[in-house]
């Protein structure tokens, strides 16, 4: 390609490009053609090469020390994993484990409505008796009280209140309850509304 500068009386550059300027013969311009492309790719391919072979030696010593830091840490996990146990540490975290069960349990117990009913249980039963057991059984809505009265009167009074609460449908009192005058162990089941 050749460039012809002219310089008019104006002061103003003037290009003009003689192109298409090739005394080759047409074979000859395609081959030579051909040869520029295969140069050019050949020219891509080999950078394109230079680049990974030049992002494989940087990253080679990375991924050496990641494969050795990982048995590492699997090394030091099992070492610790062997002295959680032999220091106890598996028993103490399976206790809090059933700790937080309960706590789960409760508070299920307490946002469906359990608390109240406990409140007004223990608002209804006359001073004397005490209750030693206490089951709800939230599917069956069934209640069930263990116990002692140290009377029949007291006895036959916390099932009457159990009897007129408004949360209970009905109550059962075995027999075996009223045997004895005083000092009485009782079971008492109620079912809930």
């Amino acid at each position: 390609m050749l460039f012809r500068c002219h310089v008019g009386a104006s002061n103003i550059l003037q290009f003009e490009f003689m192109l298409n300027l090739n005394l080759l013969p047409p074979q000859e311009r395609q081959n030579l053609a051909y040869v520029f492309r295969t140069r050019a790719v050949a020219a891509v391919g080999g950078g394109v090469a230079a680049l990974l072979i030049v992002f494989l030696v940087l990253l080679f010593p990375t991924i050496v020390r990641l494969v050795l830091d990982e048995r590492e840490a699997r090394r030091s996990l099992e070492i610790e994993r062997q002295s959680q146990v032999r220091t106890g540490v598996v028993k103490d975290a399976e206790a809090v484990r059933q700790a937080n069960r309960l706590a789960e349990t409760a508070a299920r117990h307490i946002a469906g409505g359990s608390a109240p009913l406990f409140e007004e249980l223990f608002r209804i039963i006359p001073d004397p008796v005490r209750l030693d057991v206490i089951r709800l059984a939230a599917q069956d809505r069934a209640l069930a009280l263990e116990g002692f009265s140290p009377t029949r009167r007291d006895l036959l009074e916390l099932v009457r209140a159990l009897e007129a609460h408004p949360r209970v449908a009905s109550v059962t009192s075995p027999v075996a309850n009223l045997i004895r005058e005083t000092d009485i162990r009782f079971f008492i089941s109620a079912k809930l509304k």
